[in-house]
């Protein structure tokens, strides 16, 4: 660390973890589905990608996922590692187009960084969210963390979907992940998400996989 310009070098690799659309579009306000969100998290915390999540697609034994979803190789590995086991899923379906849901998506959270929450309170940190909500632990988890934050009125929504531009910001915020935001370019970019929008460095973290060569303050400097 060079206390002068608070400069620290290091060696990392962040691989994209959320793509676009073959229009070349991202659809920021569009909302996260759930198997989207799984490949997301499976891309992110297990380093894994469409090819390699190939010889799991067998694990997905859900009624509604066929060989013609693309997330269900995904689907198949989170299957596999036990990561679904947090989710109320209905039996024999697993609904990987229906938009995921904050609760979801904070117990997909700790299921993905094998958090315990066994002993965490069910006294409730937020007041739309009773005590023998099917989610309260995962949700007081995630709020002691300070992964999810509330609407300043005391409410979460955790029945509420999110979008994908907010899932970017999210999960960049949680990993720790803050964009190189002097770059000029960036090699993926989108047409629906110019440099003026509130996510704009949050969508290209997640987009563009780059080599991290060290950090000014918390911001990635990109190699």
């Amino acid at each position: 660390m060079n206390p002068g310009n608070n400069t620290q070098t290091v060696q990392a690799y962040h691989a994209a973890y959320l793509n676009g659309y073959n229009d070349g579009s991202f659809r920021p306000n569009a909302t996260m589905t759930r198997g989207e969100a799984l490949a997301l998290l499976v891309r992110l915390y297990d380093g894994l990608n469409d090819s390699s999540v190939l010889s799991y697609a067998g694990y997905a034994n859900f009624a509604d996922v066929n060989a013609n979803t693309w997330t269900r190789g995904y689907i198949g590995y989170a299957q596999y590692k036990g990561y679904l086991s947090v989710l109320p899923l209905s039996s024999g379906y697993f609904q990987p187009n229906k938009p995921i849901t904050r609760a979801e998506f904070m117990a997909l959270l700790c299921s993905f960084n094998h958090v315990n929450v066994t002993n965490t309170s069910v006294v409730p940190v937020y007041t739309d969210v009773a005590s023998n909500h099917w989610a309260i632990k995962y949700i007081n988890y995630s709020a002691s963390m300070g992964w999810m934050r509330g609407y300043g009125d005391g409410t979460c929504g955790p029945d509420n979907s999110v979008t994908r531009a907010q899932v970017c910001a999210l999960t960049n915020r949680i990993s720790g992940r803050v964009t190189d935001t002097s770059r000029a370019y960036y090699s993926v970019t989108f047409y629906d998400v110019p440099a003026t929008f509130w996510a704009f460095y949050d969508i290209a973290e997640a987009s563009n996989s780059h080599n991290v060569t060290g950090y000014s303050g918390s911001q990635e400097i990109w190699g």
